[in-house]
């Protein structure tokens, strides 16, 4: 058995992750105790490496993490932290969590399998600089065994590039069940009439970018990146159209805005339904009590149709490092790290949303209303590929028809989209 090295972004429940592997292969595991060596060997205390791993956490992207010469061999934390990675290493089989160890251990041509963990929106930039091996072992059953939205964050350019762990990162429509019938509930029109029969609110932040663009997504527009640019046509006809729709949304006098605070505060009283995501459904279920629903985004109309609304789904995506000498053995613990038992155990360990679609169905994920409303949705979802000059322009011109402007959109379409691809 070889050692196994797993690098992650921060907050991705790595020590979790890792620390099961390791169980469940009957091998030790390593994190914290990489820094107690290399306390022991440099002097220095753990306080005070930990501060250091912080500096080079926020120095370095999480891209050179992963690829040789991440990191000058004169840093003197990291060189302790390296030579402490090779002595556990050569001590025999293993989990390494982090710390560049897959970089070192290829340094060093010492045989490990690699695998890494990350958020969708980093996939362009590991494709481009070649640090992903391509999906090539059991792609169909992958593809087959997990939601279309996870994996469509893990393909580039038709190529599947990573295994989808979770896909949790979204939104959808909370309501009040006391309101609604399941007919209302299918399109925006319907709940508007039913909130509106019944002297209630509907609630969407429209001025904030991030649901802004459920419209122009649903009705077929671009937003992506390309060369390091951001590139949309939210001005184009569907975008119009899309806007159109918007304009009267924000125009009915059912609907209300504000932040998350206001549909958490208000559903069930003066708030009938809102979109949002997982963060507010404790709060939300709070307040509704036997009266709390979830469901995916409606459809809208749209220049005389009906349009499925579509939304952004964040998901986190185990890849194969192209620098391991041994690609078939990371793909195989890949997929073992993101089969179904695997996200059933990450979801009962830490609540992440599964993006194996049996998992998903499982009694234990499809009670948890929200989780299961998101699953619905993200087969209408797209990955979140937006440089942050997109948010300002967005949030004005959400805010502009928020405001019930009379200004010609065909304009307010114009000044967005020149002012978000800008630079």
């Amino acid at each position: 058995m070889k050692v196994i090295t797993i690098s992650r972004e921060y907050g991705a429940g790595g020590h979790t992750i890792g620390r099961q592997v390791a169980e469940r292969l009957g091998i030790n595991f390593y994190d914290r105790d990489i820094i107690l060596s290399t306390a022991r060997e440099s002097g220095l205390d753990v306080d005070r490496i930990i501060e250091e791993e912080e500096v080079m956490r926020k120095r370095d992207s999480f891209l050179r993490a992963i690829l040789p010469a991440s990191y000058d061999i004169k840093d003197t934390v990291f060189e302790y932290e390296r030579r402490a990675i090779i002595k556990l290493a050569n001590e025999g089989p293993c989990v390494l969590l982090g710390r560049c160890a897959g970089v070192t251990l290829e340094e060093e041509n010492i045989d490990h399998m690699s695998v890494f963990l990350f958020a969708d929106d980093q996939l362009i930039d590991l494709v481009k600089a070649d640090a992903l091996y391509e999906v090539t072992r059991n792609t169909d059953a992958i593809v087959a065994a997990n939601t279309a939205g996870s994996i469509n964050a893990a393909s580039y350019g038709g190529v599947l590039y990573g295994y989808p762990m979770t896909s949790d990162n979204g939104y959808f429509l909370y309501y009040d069940k006391s309101v609604f019938t399941e007919d209302d509930l299918a399109t925006l029109d319907g709940i508007l009439a039913a909130a509106n029969a019944a002297g209630k609110q509907v609630h969407m932040d429209v001025s904030n970018g991030w649901y802004l663009a459920s419209f122009f997504l649903g009705n077929g527009c671009t937003l992506t990146i390309e060369d390091g640019k951001q590139v949309m046509d939210f001005n184009n006809e569907k975008g119009l159209a899309a806007a159109e729709a918007i304009r009267e949304f924000c125009n009915d006098p059912a609907f209300v805005t504000g932040d998350d605070s206001v549909l958490s505060g208000g559903i069930g009283d003066s708030i009938a339904c809102g979109v949002s995501g997982t963060w507010v459904s404790t709060a939300i279920q709070e307040k509704l009590g036997e009266n709390y629903g979830c469901c995916k985004l409606p459809t809208f109309t749209c220049a005389g149709k009906q349009v499925q609304m579509g939304s952004f789904l964040g998901c986190k995506i185990y890849g194969v490092n192209s620098q391991t000498a041994y690609p078939v053995d990371a793909m195989e613990l890949a997929e073992f790290l993101t089969s179904e038992q695997s996200q059933l155990e990450r979801y009962e360990a830490l609540n992440y949303g599964p993006s194996n679609v049996n998992a998903l169905a499982s009694d234990a994920v499809s009670s948890n209303l929200a989780l299961r409303a998101l699953g619905e949705q993200s087969n209408y979802a797209v990955t979140q590929l937006v440089l942050g000059g997109f948010w300002v322009p967005a949030e004005a011109f959400g805010a502009e028809l928020e405001a019930h402007t009379t200004a010609d959109l065909q304009t307010l379409l114009d000044q967005l989209v020149e002012q978000a691809t800008a630079g």
